[in-house]
């Protein structure tokens, strides 16, 4: 069991603190007031699904769906508000970001599977030395 408390984030991601299981990353991202919105990050995950809940705070999903050739598939925007205790499901490829709205204390835990290991490379996870990384 690791206490969150006792985690420090990376110098370069000071909301994020970072764990993960054999098949799970997990991130605690935390931060206070509402996020900026001239510093969201947009950007999509080709090999693993993510999934946001929310626990503290209110937030924004932003989602786009992935332009094909075909332009009858496109689909709108998405701007879904997600309130404490509400969870959202990112499928592989799917464009996105998620904002904190409001004052106050934001609190989202996101789940990715399978683990990033590109967050163990760049020395981010707090207990990556407990597991094996192939």
């Amino acid at each position: 069991m690791t206490d969150i408390d006792n985690i420090q984030p990376p110098a370069d991601k000071p909301r994020l603190k970072m764990l993960q299981s054999d098949t799970l990353s997990i991130n605690w991202v935390e931060y206070q007031d509402a996020r900026d919105r001239s510093k969201l990050s947009p950007h999509s995950h080709a090999n693993f699904e993510q999934g946001s809940l929310a626990i503290d705070g209110h937030f924004v999903h932003h989602l786009r769906v992935q332009w094909g050739v075909d332009a009858n598939q496109w689909g709108e925007d998405q701007h879904v508000g997600a309130g404490p205790a509400s969870m959202n499901s990112i499928p592989v490829h799917l464009i996105h970001t998620t904002e904190g709205v409001g004052a106050g204390r934001h609190l989202l835990i996101n789940v990715f599977s399978p683990p990033r290991k590109d967050f163990v490379d760049k020395g981010w996870v707090a207990n990556s030395a407990d597991y094996t990384h192939g």
